[in-house]
Order: structure tokens, then sequence, then C-alpha cells
């Protein structure tokens, strides 16, 4: 998330710095894919936003039912730990449990069984649903680019998987165009 904050800040200006060794049919191309590459980025962040923000919600309410100590903590750790793919939810539901062991056995089980519960909700809706409207691609796409991108690189091929999968279509289209002439003469 700070790489691609960085990118966005400082995107126009690493352009133009890897452009200029470009040609210019590709300097076009680049220069219309970029912003659209760059909302798809956008997305994604808001997406990953709204989805670690859910579950932190959903952890300090179950946690505070459940009578939990230091629910705050621990749907905080659940908000930042959602963003991380496959390792980040078992971490954030590792204390969450612990500490609701100190309040009885079922309360730990409870908080087990809300957590896996509510991840596998947020792994087959919520996520194909957000993602669809921020990165505006079908959820079976996002599914599938999901399931490639682990399969082929495990967490990494998951963290790219959305833009990328969000990123092809605008990259065929804008690579499918035709350059105008006037972009093909070299300027100096």
């Amino acid at each position: 998330l700070v790489l691609t904050f960085y990118l966005l800040l400082e995107g126009e200006r690493t352009f133009k710095y890897g452009a200029r060794y470009l040609t210019p049919a590709l300097r076009y191309k680049l220069r219309q894919v970029f912003p659209e590459i760059t909302r798809v980025v956008s997305g994604y962040v808001t997406g990953q936003l709204i989805n670690s923000v859910a579950f932190g919600t959903f952890a300090f309410i179950s946690l505070v039912i459940v009578g939990v100590p230091e629910p705050v903590l621990l749907a905080v750790l659940a908000a930042f730990m959602d963003a991380v793919p496959i390792v980040g939810v078992p971490v954030a539901t590792v204390p969450a449990v612990v500490l609701a062991l100190t309040v009885s056995v079922p309360a730990a089980l409870t908080i087990l069984g809300l957590y896996i519960a509510y991840q596998q909700f947020e792994n087959y809706v919520m996520i194909p649903r957000v993602f669809g409207n921020t990165l505006q691609i079908s959820s079976l796409s996002i599914l599938v680019g999901v399931l490639v991108g682990g399969q082929l690189l495990g967490i990494i091929g998951i963290i790219i998987s959305l833009p990328l999968t969000a990123a092809i279509p605008v990259i065929e289209r804008v690579w499918r165009e035709d350059v105008p002439p006037e972009e093909l003469r070299e300027t100096t």
C-alpha cells in the first residue's frame, strides 16, 4: 500500500522520466493507458480500505458483544491484518481467540467461529462485489484473477491479481488503437 501511494503521488514524474527512452508510438500508448491504470490502482486501494474497515467494525462489534477485553485494539489489528492476503486474518484471529479464552472457552469458540464465518463471507461475497464496483470489472473476473494469481505466485500473486485483472482490458483497448500520425513524430 505504501508503494502504491508513492506511485500514485509521483506517478506523472516517474512516467515522464521513463517515457523519454521509448519510441513515440509506445510513449503515446503509455500516455493513454497511464490514467486508466492509476484509476484501477486507486480502485484497488479504495476496495481494500472498504474491506479492512468492514472487518475491523465486525471484529469490534463481535468482541464487545462477547465481552472480550481490549476490543478496540483487536479490531484495529483485524482491520490492518485484513489487508495482508492469506495470513492476515489468521494472524488477527489468534490474539482475539487467546483474549477471549480469558473470558471463557465458549467465548473463544464463538470468536473463532465468527471470524471464520466473516472471512468466508468476505472472500466469497464482499471482495467480488466491492472490488467489482471499485475496479469496474465483473465478480467472476475477480474470483478467477485471485485464484490464478494465488496459484501462480502465492501471496504476491493475490496482491497483484486484482489491479492486474482490472488493467488487462484497459491495456488491451489502448494497444489495439491506432496511433495518430502526429504522435509518431520524434520530439526533442
